[in-house]
């Protein structure tokens, strides 16, 4: 099953500034003179192709006892086995995750933060998989 990752507001605002920058530069710049401003048209283009990817592109999928997440391009696989730990986290690293309410999974080797939308499904899930996963949440 696949999950997508939650979308703070505050994540929202400040990835969505530098497009109402620019739509605004346009607005002003073409009642100024009249004329289109291209390089904001272009930006707002391109910025708005590059938004799509980032939410579009970030998601979590149970996958043949896998957990894949998919940041962009890259996908980190966790074998759900070998997770060890699931809790709260605010933690501010950079992370493929749109929100702060987060979970931190740990496994053997390694640790990742996400943001599902339904988290408590995608605990449940992870739960009927390996029942030993300690949950501080």
């Amino acid at each position: 099953m696949r999950y997508r990752s939650k979308l703070d507001p505050i994540v929202s605002i400040v990835l969505l500034l530098p497009i109402a920058n620019a739509i605004f530069r346009l607005v002003s710049f073409h009642l100024a003179s009249s004329i289109i401003d291209q390089g904001s048209l272009i930006f707002i283009f391109i910025y708005g192709i590059v938004l799509s990817l980032i939410y579009f592109g970030i998601f979590y999928e149970i996958k043949d006892d896998e957990l894949v997440v998919s940041n962009l391009f890259i996908k980190t696989r966790m074998p759900i086995a070998s997770i060890k730990l699931i809790k709260k986290s605010k933690n501010f690293l950079a992370a493929p995750a749109l929100s702060l309410d987060r979970i931190k999974i740990v496994s053997d080797e390694k640790w990742v933060l996400i943001s599902p939308v339904k988290k408590e499904e995608l605990i449940k899930q992870l739960k009927r998989i390996n029942p030993l996963i300690d949950l501080q949440l």
